[in-house]
């Protein structure tokens, strides 16, 4: 049996240079918590969901004594901020339990991306540094000098 991974598109959204804020459960929930504020806070919609074989065989159960099925969900929100920006927020409950899903299911979410026209992907996360932390800090990391070097002057400046 071949495992399967597919993103559903439960609304068509036209978005304009979108950027993707990703949170996902990891350490500490840091990245996933982000988001779902964020979520709330922008009162973004949900336009998809990803549901793939690779999740672990489990659920997670609600408040309401509802059972929900592992999968990521896509929300996006328009015009935010005095650039107009889009932006798209990938959440969910859960992350692929093995390297092949990882890897497949960053293929599929990067390639997906690029469909929506993103430019740029954020990734929020925890780093575990295996001791305890007297005062939080944020650290920034990514695959471009020049927008590291953006976002620092951002930070810098406020």
């Amino acid at each position: 049996m071949e495992l399967e991974t597919k993103i559903k598109e439960i609304e068509e959204v036209e978005l304009d240079n979108p950027i993707i804020l990703e949170g996902l459960p990891g350490i500490g929930f840091v990245g996933k918590i982000v988001v779902d504020q964020l979520v709330k806070q922008l009162d973004a919609k949900k336009f998809a969901i990803l549901e793939s074989d690779y999740f672990p065989p489990q659920v997670t159960m609600k408040s309401d004594g509802l059972i929900d099925y592992m999968k990521n969900e896509f929300y996006y929100v328009k015009d935010v901020g005095e650039n107009n920006q889009d932006i798209v927020i990938l959440t969910g409950n859960s992350q692929a339990s093995d390297f092949e899903g990882q890897i497949l299911i960053s293929k599929i979410l990067a390639n997906y991306f690029v469909d929506l026209n993103a430019k740029k992907i954020f990734t929020l996360g925890g780093l575990g540094t295996g001791e305890m932390i007297e005062k939080s800090k944020v650290c920034v990391a990514g695959n471009n000098k020049e927008l590291i070097d953006e976002i620092l002057e951002i930070e810098n400046t406020e």
